[in-house]
């Protein structure tokens, strides 16, 4: 959660106070399809029609080796500031889904334990799985600390008080001293 060589990139990145929104896994099972082409949120300002600094990132961390055939991360780099259609960005005729299919992607193969950190609005996609086991991944979101999309994270006070500082820093807005909760529950 604080990473010794993605923290100091994240630091850079987002400035002071950054805080972690959101902490779960990315599996692709055995079987699973392509995605959509979408980004993560949508713009904070859709009808600015500039492209704001950075103020979000996420951060993933495989725990098997990811390769062509388990489902890798597809990324599209050059749409990160991009959003054509705004909020709508599952839909299948969506103009983020048009858009992308004109544009370089690539496939981000890597061994476990690697790092990515990516803009949180980069362009991006789950692809198929054809093995029998799942790919997981575990992903994590640090913000600018105004902003807080991601997720309400509860955190008993025995588990917080039992992380390292910096780790405690990172979590200080979510739900401290609360029984865990599980996605479905959210």
């Amino acid at each position: 959660m604080a990473n010794a060589i993605a923290m100091p990139v994240i630091d850079r990145v987002l400035d002071d106070g950054v805080r972690c929104t959101y902490l779960a896994s990315d599996t692709a099972c055995p079987g699973s399809d392509y995605q959509n082409v979408h980004s993560d949120l949508p713009p904070l300002f859709p009808g600015l029609g500039v492209s704001l600094p950075v103020y979000s990132l996420v951060l993933n961390v495989p725990l098997v080796d990811v390769n062509e055939e388990n489902g890798p991360l597809e990324v599209w780099p050059g749409g990160t500031h991009l959003n054509p259609d705004n909020t709508e960005h599952t839909a299948i005729d969506g103009e983020m889904v048009k858009a992308a299919t004109m544009m370089h992607a690539e496939k981000v193969f890597m061994p476990a334990g690697s790092i990515v950190i990516r803009d949180i609005r980069m362009w991006h996609r789950g692809t198929p799985n054809r093995t029998n086991a799942n790919r997981t991944n575990v992903a994590l979101i640090y913000n600018k600390d105004w902003y807080g999309a991601g997720g309400e994270i509860h955190i008993p006070q025995e588990t917080y008080d039992a992380l390292p500082p910096r780790v405690r820093e990172l979590f200080r807005f979510e739900r401290i001293g609360y029984a865990a909760k599980m996605p479905w529950e959210w």
